[in-house]
């Protein structure tokens, strides 16, 4: 799965985990997944990779479940942003090195 949402069912995070869900793939060629976690749990993992964590994005008050939920659009501006890093590193590997001589 490149793209999953763990969310917090009695905190009513099935929704907008759902609204995220539908973003990314309008946006992007993304297979996603939800999984309902525990306590407070709304984390967007891409591809292993932690993108956005509702327990740090507070400090102490985000790990007692308090934390800030981001919206569709800030989720898909992330992964623009992570889009336009792959795009550059793949540009970077693929260019032809060029060698000084002297």
């Amino acid at each position: 799965m490149d793209v999953t949402i763990h969310y917090c069912r009695l905190c009513g995070l099935a929704a907008p985990a759902e609204e995220i869900v539908e973003a990314l793939q309008r946006e992007f060629p993304l297979r996603c997944e939800t999984r309902e976690g525990f306590w407070g749990t709304f984390r967007i993992e891409h591809r292993g990779e932690v993108v956005f964590n509702r327990w740090t994005s507070r400090g102490l008050m985000g790990r007692l479940g308090f934390g800030r939920t981001p919206t569709a659009e800030e989720v898909v501006a992330i992964f623009r942003g992570r889009q336009q890093i792959q795009n550059c590193d793949s540009t970077e590997r693929s260019a032809p090195k060029t060698s000084r001589r002297g």
